[in-house]
């Protein structure tokens, strides 16, 4: 899991800066498709009660190690 923290400056303006967390689902192959280790809902549900709001889920299935990234966002500190 990665943390990164984003600030946006528009013509002199400031905007809150959004930061952004990503968290790792690994996912298991078989003959009937790809499986997820965790529950998404459940991991999005706790990020919510955390304060995080769900943007995306990438894929990584055709990578060695299979895998989805959820994204969540929130906004940060101003500068």
């Amino acid at each position: 899991m990665a943390r990164r923290v984003v600030a946006v400056d528009v013509a002199g303006s400031l905007w809150p800066m959004m930061e952004y967390t990503f968290h790792r689902v690994s996912t298991k192959r078989r003959r009937e498709g790809l499986y997820l280790d965790e529950d998404y809902r459940d991991i999005i549900r706790e990020r919510a009660a955390e304060g995080w709001e769900f943007v995306q889920a990438i894929s990584f299935e055709q990578h060695m190690d299979p895998h989805i990234d959820l994204v969540f966002t929130r906004k940060g500190e101003t500068q």
